[in-house]
């Protein structure tokens, strides 16, 4: 459900940024995940590698203030989900664990036979997830509903629903070839059925809060090893293909109207044509990328060289950079006109972030910064980016 947060278009201007508040904690910080019937707080899953815990918390989006904070045993490799009056997440590597949403409290423990390794999705009033070679539908209660078993195949990232069918990602031994693949899946939502699936070549188990595919408009937009696919909905069949500079595969692409954009761990980031996956632009920071990009209306949201970038999604042109640290489990969330993003110096010296987007750029007259990017071995183009603004007045 996190990807629900990773773009937000009202129109089509260009964005900056302005830090709203900035929190400490001694831990690594992840995703920032939130209540879609509340719009003034918020909640975010940390890992404290002094204490061996994961500490759940929920805060106050205008102050960053804690409500409330509570252990769990281990916090998996998927964001948690808030559904109904509970917050679900992962707990001691093979559960799912729920906590009262007002206090915190804890509620029960769904246990199971094996580890969880994606995220959580509400879909259809029920919790969809996966374990192991299973896809699991919960209700609020714990109980399952529904368990689809995929054979041969090991599940994680996200689920979604398209139509009547449920696409879901992972890897499935090959025995002829003695290769273990990634698969992109479609399963029937109402018996489990496969309806179809897509080989994309020699992959290996990739599961962090934010890895998966992108679904959008009736395609399938995902990725392995180096290369990006556009896939059909309906019959599965890879509408196209491009390679591009590193690997891709560890967290979702994400896709609008326009364009797909992606970010690989070489450090390259850049927009695809939906049409035909040509390069519109291609831009390479000095350090390996780990997050996917996030769109607020013209605008990309970049997160690498321990900063936030702030770029022109049509040019690829970076106009605002931001210091943050580094966003090892992180990305860049939305959530009205605000962004969340934990970053610092982990395991031990986080930080939590609250941003506010601000509709166009000025350009004014004095410089107050300026930096440069793509002085890179792999990069062929060199960006200098001055912000300027009047003595006297606020940027």
């Amino acid at each position: 459900m996190f990807r629900k947060n990773l773009v937000h278009i009202s129109h089509s201007d260009l964005v900056s940024l302005s830090i709203k508040w900035i929190k400490k904690y001694p831990w690594l910080i992840r995703t920032v995940f939130f209540d879609y019937e509340d719009d003034t707080s918020a909640y975010v899953e940390a890992y404290s590698e002094k204490k061996q815990e994961y500490i759940l918390t929920k805060f106050n989006q205008i102050t960053g203030d804690i409500k409330w904070q509570t252990h769990v045993v281990n916090g998996g490799y998927g964001t948690p989900i808030v559904f109904k009056n509970l917050v679900f997440c992962l707990n001691s590597f093979d559960s799912i664990a729920a906590y009262n949403k007002n206090n915190g409290k804890y509620l029960f423990n769904r246990k199971f036979d094996d580890r969880i390794r994606s995220s959580m999705n509400v879909i259809d009033g029920y919790i969809w997830f996966s374990h192991t070679s299973h896809l699991i539908a919960l209700d609020e209660n714990g109980k399952i509903i529904h368990d689809f078993h995929v054979p041969n195949a090991f599940l994680y990232g996200t689920v979604s629903k398209y139509q009547d069918e449920l696409i879901i990602i992972g890897t499935k031994y090959i025995q002829d070839e003695n290769t273990s693949n990634k698969f992109i899946w479609a399963i029937d939502k109402k018996n489990g059925n496969k309806l179809f699936e897509v080989n994309l070549g020699v992959g290996s188990i990739i599961s962090t809060d934010t890895s998966g595919f992108w679904l959008q408009k009736g395609y399938i937009y995902a990725s392995n090893n180096d290369k990006i696919f556009k896939i059909s909905a309906q019959n599965g069949k890879i509408v196209w293909q491009r390679k591009v500079n590193g690997n891709v595969h560890r967290h979702t692409v994400i896709a609008d109207s326009q364009a797909v954009y992606y970010t690989t761990l070489k450090g390259e980031f850049g927009s695809l044509k939906l049409k035909n996956g040509t390069v519109n632009w291609k831009v390479n920071i000095e350090e390996g990328i780990i997050t996917p990009p996030t769109v607020i209306n013209g605008s990309l949201l970049i997160i690498g060289d321990s900063s936030i970038y702030v770029v022109d999604k049509k040019e690829g042109l970076i106009y605002q950079k931001i210091p943050t640290g580094h966003s090892p489990y992180s990305a860049a969330t939305i959530f009205r006109n605000r962004v969340f993003l934990g970053a610092g110096e982990p395991p031990i010296n986080g930080l939590l972030f609250c941003f506010e987007f601000n509709q166009g750029v000025n350009n004014n007259l004095e410089i107050s910064q300026d930096f440069y990017v793509g002085n890179t071995l792999n990069s062929k183009k060199l960006q200098l980016t001055i912000e300027k603004k009047i003595i006297g007045m606020k940027q």
